[in-house]
């Protein structure tokens, strides 16, 4: 009976709280995105980047997440300018679950990504490599 409610409390717990295994591991890969994109768009001004998990999805078959994202962070335009910019852009992340073949479908920049990327895009950036989302390398604490 104890291990009964004890399982159900975790179960609800883990429902209303929105945590999960996926969720979780759909955070790490948009916040390694995040960090992905400022190193390369800022890699020496480029500070402070977050993301947000707008929504997110785990495909059983494919094993793949797909995950809606708007990535941002803070940076100068030079080295020597004054003043920061917000920098920002939305779009869509698909990884394997293990972290390999990363794809991302850009959806919008803001002014300031595209003062500092023009013609640019992003999808190359983000698909540089598998993502290691426990490791120092992506991690940005």
């Amino acid at each position: 009976m104890k291990k009964t409610i004890f399982i159900t409390l975790c179960f609800l717990f883990s429902t209303v709280s929105g945590l999960s295994v996926q969720g979780v591991k759909a955070e790490k890969f948009a916040d390694a995105t995040a960090m992905r994109l400022m190193r390369s768009i800022s890699p020496n001004t480029g500070n402070t980047p977050s993301a947000n998990v707008y929504n997110w999805d785990f495909d059983t078959n494919t094993q793949r997440y797909t995950v809606n994202i708007g990535a941002t962070w803070y940076a100068r335009k030079c080295l020597m300018c004054s003043g920061e910019s917000r920098l920002e852009i939305i779009g869509y992340l698909e990884v394997n679950r293990d972290g390999t073949n990363p794809e991302f479908l850009e959806i919008s920049r803001n002014q300031a990504v595209r003062d500092a990327w023009s013609d640019r895009g992003v999808a190359a950036v983000v698909a540089a490599g598998a993502m290691e989302v426990g490791s120092a390398a992506e991690s940005r604490n």
